[in-house]
């Protein structure tokens, strides 16, 4: 993989795929800019280096569409106050008009319009991406979120121009490749969150080289479920049932830890609560106790302790996904529970997930952890096998 310090780059046009999908207010205003910062060591060094940058991104899923909420405006808006330099907006992405504005533009940075308002990105169209790449001289890759995905700006417009990853990029695989191939023992993996269909992988994969494997969130039921525990009425994965009882014997073998302890209720999700608020019949339990009509959504104090002894004797932590549905019915003691373990802890910490990175600014633990990735899916795709198909073309 070519870096940027790998090639001449010295005032050029430089096309570079940001990833600026940043959740949005009312007003189009961005809310967290954890991403755009991210971004900024790439876009500092090209502008030291004299270049031009034309910067292209996706916001949201407009499905080929133009939807006005997703629109770049905002994004421009907050890399202008990040980056102290005039950010340059333009309406559209491909098109004479574009070309034209770029090459008469006194300004050092560029925005396209989202690239997903043209069905070409997702669809991994060549003529798109071609129209793509005779906006530059040279293309950045420092969208390591996206990554993963055959889309005509990450997997297309680089074989049309010279090409090297950004700085983010190279940061990401090189801290994800040291935690995959070589990681500093005792190496305890956290996995929590949903979504097992593509966890399942990782799950298989890291209880062989990790240490120590906790589980929470909905994986956790599915795992419960599978070493005989009744999970009352909460959501399992069936499917994926006889698979996790492969590894029910790692549970004996204490390599693999789940809940012994959780928290439920007997309401589903959204019913008769507010943002935040827990059900009245939120209540404590062992995992035997669990009644029939009760559904798991945290994991208990006592999981937590076992947990965070876990932690406090670990050299190396990797998490991803939340341990309880924090997000609408106020279950977030378990979540919060294990970001306090990890801020107090001596091992180094890897976090990635869009919900954990979430999780963790909205609690001010952001800076707490040594390494967060910027991918959910890109970055477990990449742990599990050390290849992402838009990296393979750099």
């Amino acid at each position: 993989m070519k870096t940027l310090k790998d090639v001449d780059i010295k005032s050029k046009r430089v096309l570079v795929r940001v990833d600026f999908n940043e959740p949005l207010d009312e007003n189009g205003s961005v809310k967290d800019d954890f991403r755009i910062k991210a971004t900024l060591p790439t876009l500092q060094y090209l502008i030291e280096k004299k270049c031009k940058l034309i910067l292209m991104t996706h916001v949201g899923r407009p499905n080929g569409k133009i939807i006005e909420k997703f629109r770049t405006d905002g994004a421009a808006r907050k890399l202008e106050k990040l980056i102290f330099e005039k950010v340059e907006k333009l309406d559209d992405c491909v098109g004479d008009k574009v070309k034209s504005r770029i090459e008469n533009s006194s300004s050092k940075i560029i925005l396209l319009e989202n690239l997903r308002f043209y069905k070409g990105e997702e669809s991994n169209d060549e003529d798109f991406a071609k129209k793509l790449s005779e906006l530059g001289e040279f293309y950045v890759n420092d969208a390591f979120a996206n990554c993963h995905r055959s889309h005509a700006s990450m997997v297309k417009v680089p074989k049309f121009l010279p090409s090297a990853a950004g700085l983010l990029v190279e940061k990401e695989v090189v801290r994800l490749s040291e935690v995959r191939d070589n990681p500093k023992r005792p190496f305890t993996f956290i996995l929590g969150g949903a979504k097992l269909e593509t966890k399942m992988p990782l799950l298989k994969s890291f209880v062989q080289k990790a240490d120590n494997v906790l589980v929470g969130g909905k994986i956790a039921n599915t795992l419960l479920k599978a070493s005989g525990v009744n999970v009352g009425a909460s959501k399992v994965e069936g499917k994926f049932l006889s698979e996790v009882a492969t590894l029910v014997p790692k549970i004996a073998d204490a390599n693999l830890k789940i809940p012994v302890d959780v928290a439920v209720s007997k309401q589903k999700e959204l019913e008769d609560t507010k943002l935040g608020e827990k059900p009245l019949d939120a209540r404590i339990c062992d995992v035997k106790d669990i009644k029939d009509n009760e559904i798991i959504y945290d994991v208990g104090p006592r999981t937590l302790r076992i947990f965070g002894t876990i932690i406090s004797n670990s050299k190396m932590i990797l998490w991803n996904g939340p341990m309880g549905y924090f997000e609408k019915m106020g279950f977030g003691e378990g979540t919060k529970g294990l970001v306090d373990a990890l801020a107090k802890c001596d091992a180094e910490t890897i976090v990635g997930g869009g919900e954990t990175v979430d999780f963790l600014g909205d609690v001010g633990a952001r800076d707490k952890m040594n390494f967060i990735s910027t991918g959910g899916g890109a970055m477990l795709n990449f742990l599990k096998d050390g290849k992402l198909v838009a990296l393979e073309l750099l």
